[in-house]
């Protein structure tokens, strides 16, 4: 492929709205340019920001309004649409990549593709449905999901995704996704971020504590209810146990009103507070049942040398692929998750054997150099 070609990536979201995929497009597009190829970012753009169409631009934003808690955009007709689509037909695109399936702005991406003559990329970040709920929203969610894919199948688009499950996931629903481009993280710079707050002296924790952590999006689905039970069982056994609960979401205030002598809410934080909060920590939870791609909380926990207690979901047999590595759960039961937690607990020794084998793991699979390479591969056979 050529070095001098220019990769369009289309993200639904990009920062500072934060996420999963927007780091990846993020993090991922710099990893691109260290080697030599021009990038632009094309996402969706919010409160009347000026759409910027300079040649020079790495990003590009769509007027658009956010929807559904802030996590659907909507592109916006008018003439700024018009202007920014007229100046990307002209960009001298060699290659359209977009992350995710089913947002407008992949619709956006897959029209520009076919005007350019170019076949398009799509790196899909889930591993299940976009909503497994039994009412009727969750109803018509499935069925926008699968009017989205049918447009989409209609561009013949190649596709792959950030993990294994995730492409087994896509080749089930009528895409044929050959590849992986792993979820990746700059683990040296996330540690160097690290701010100087002393969280195991703020949690009330002992140098005997077992100080876990949770962060994610606080909803059902994550599976954080099921941390705070397990811990609060352990604690009722007299174990010198604490959980660290970091994130906003619908269960913020519920899970506010549930700490204790187990458990502390420390609200959403920001990287710095978040690495040094993960370095703190002996172990990391996440027992999750919502359809990820490869979580970024996974790898960053890695990073930091935590012992991992997850559940089988996307990506967590590529982190831990052995038990040598972490503890992957049987299934997301309160139960499941007690036991886990304490057998490291139990075992000391075993928590640091733990943490230190998925540090060097992810610090020697899973880079950003490593994921734009995956994608200069998959981009050569199109």
């Amino acid at each position: 492929m050529n070095r001098n070609g220019h990769i369009l990536i289309f993200s639904a979201y990009y920062p500072p709205h934060l996420g999963g995929v927007e780091l990846y497009t993020l993090h991922l597009s710099d990893a691109l340019r260290k080697i030599g190829y021009k990038t632009t970012v094309v996402t969706s753009g919010f409160k009347d920001e000026d759409p910027n169409t300079d040649e020079s631009a790495d990003v590009i934003r769509i007027p658009s309004v956010s929807i559904a808690n802030d996590r659907f955009p909507i592109i916006l007709p008018g003439r700024k649409l018009k202007a920014i689509y007229d100046f990307l037909l002209r960009s001298n695109a060699s290659h359209i990549v977009i992350n995710t399936r089913y947002y407008p702005l992949t619709l956006m991406g897959l029209a520009l593709a076919k005007q350019l003559g170019i076949r398009p990329l799509i790196i899909d970040h889930s591993s299940g449905p976009i909503s497994s709920d039994a009412s009727i929203l969750g109803a018509l969610l499935r069925l926008y999901e699968n009017i989205s894919n049918f447009l989409i199948r209609r561009h013949s688009p190649y596709v792959c995704s950030v993990s294994t499950r995730g492409a087994a996931w896509s080749s089930s629903i009528g895409f044929n996704a050959q590849d992986v481009i792993h979820n990746s993280i700059n683990a040296d710079e996330f540690r160097e971020a690290a701010s100087p707050r002393d969280w195991r002296q703020e949690l009330g924790c002992t140098s005997k504590t077992l100080l876990v952590t949770f962060a994610g999006r606080l909803i059902k689905e994550k599976g954080v209810l099921e941390a705070i039970e397990a811990t609060e069982a352990l604690k009722q056994r007299g174990l010198d146990i604490k959980l660290a609960i970091a994130g906003g979401g619908q269960l913020a205030s519920q899970i506010s009103d549930m700490q204790g002598l187990s458990v502390q809410y420390v609200g959403p934080l920001n990287r710095a507070d978040l690495s040094a909060l993960l370095r703190d920590s002996n172990c990391f939870c996440l027992p999750t049942t919502y359809p990820e791609g490869l979580p970024t909380i996974l790898l960053e926990a890695a990073a930091q040398e935590n012992a991992i207690v997850v559940s089988d979901c996307a990506g967590a047999r590529e982190v831990i692929p052995n038990e040598s590595f972490g503890i992957v759960l049987d299934d997301t039961g309160s139960e499941s998750v007690m036991e886990a937690l304490l057998r490291i607990y139990d075992d000391p020794t075993l928590s640091k054997q733990l943490g230190a084998a998925v540090r060097n793991h992810i610090d020697d699979n899973f880079t950003w150099d490593v994921a734009a390479q995956s994608l200069i591969a998959v981009l050569s056979k199109l």
